[in-house]
């Protein structure tokens, strides 16, 4: 009976120990993991568009084959430029917004 007391101390140490480095028991951690949580989950908002989801809209302001397709920055905002030649043989670029795909001027 002895040996289960001291086994059951034990894990009961062992178990608040954990709690306690993981952050269950205190407060400032789990405000911290929150906070984290918080900047993964904006991020995870700001997705752009794949590369062939922006070839596929671009195709739709210019019939054609797509030649390359290159995500840049300008002015601080995510465009993906589609090169595109057209069945005339002329050659388009098309500029979309990276987040939501609309026609950049």
């Amino acid at each position: 009976m002895l040996v289960k007391a001291a086994v059951a101390k034990a894990l009961v140490g062992t178990v608040l120990g954990t709690m306690v480095a993981t952050g269950s028991l205190a407060p400032d951690h789990t405000a911290h993991a929150q906070h984290h949580t918080v900047k993964i989950e904006a991020k995870q908002q700001v997705q752009t568009l794949t590369k062939e989801r922006a070839k596929l809209i671009a195709l739709k302001y210019h019939k054609g084959t797509v030649k390359w397709v290159k995500l840049k920055k300008e002015k601080g905002k995510a465009i993906y430029h589609v090169c595109i030649k057209g069945k005339d043989g002329k050659v388009r670029l098309v500029k979309l917004d990276a987040k939501t795909g609309k026609l950049c001027k």
